[in-house]
């Protein structure tokens, strides 16, 4: 995974980093947030669709002890670039020890836990993470390629495979408190050189 932050509100580019896990993917810094809770089922995770119209008084998905990772699995995390590009400015870590490759030459400013309690403590938080995002309702239908797509605050559901190929929108209609869930249940697709642009008040911290 390569990542840059743009003052303009968007999301990193990244590509190049897999997490597997029976609970989830967790990926999170102090100016980005983002977090993939992955099953065979569901996967609730930050991406974005055509939506006709704001969800009001969503509360956010607690994150509790999960809250200071920047990547977290209950399996794996691969970093495949080769280069020093990949750095993560939170925690790291695995619920099973001995599973995080490419670190280095990733670097990593938080704290390694490496199926250590820590770890173990967060991947319940993760999980409990997962069953509230995953439980969201009423939501709005996503499908496909959602390049281009601008949408507003709510819950998104795909039953299918869904993918981001360039860029993404998401506008919060001049509320800081808006809040944005996804939910995917098939293969989420996120291609290199793509970006999540938050307008309007959105804030990384909110977006699930």
């Amino acid at each position: 995974m390569s990542s840059t932050y743009n003052d303009n509100g968007a999301l990193p580019r990244s590509a190049g980093m897999r997490c597997r896990t029976r609970f989830g993917c967790l990926r999170r810094s102090q100016d980005i947030a983002r977090i993939a809770l992955m099953t065979p089922l569901v996967a609730a995770c930050l991406v974005a669709g055509a939506a006709p119209a704001a969800a009001t008084s969503l509360a956010p998905v607690g994150l509790g002890a999960a809250a200071t990772y920047s990547a977290f699995s209950g399996a794996s995390v691969a970093n495949t670039v080769t280069g020093p590009a990949t750095t993560l400015r939170g925690d790291l870590g695995v619920a099973v020890a001995d599973t995080i490759t490419g670190f280095p030459p990733g670097v990593v400013i938080g704290t390694v836990h490496n199926g250590d309690s820590q770890a173990v403590t967060a991947s319940a938080a993760l999980l409990a993470a997962y069953n509230d995002a995953a439980g969201r309702s009423p939501a709005i239908p996503i499908a496909g390629d959602l390049i281009g797509q601008t949408l507003v605050p709510g819950v998104y559901h795909s039953g299918a495979a869904v993918a981001n190929t360039g860029i993404l929108t998401l506008d919060a209609g001049n509320d800081p408190n808006a809040v944005f869930i996804f939910q995917v249940g098939g293969a989420l697709t996120i291609a290199a050189a793509t970006e999540v642009k938050l307008t309007n008040g959105a804030q990384p911290a909110r977006v699930f």
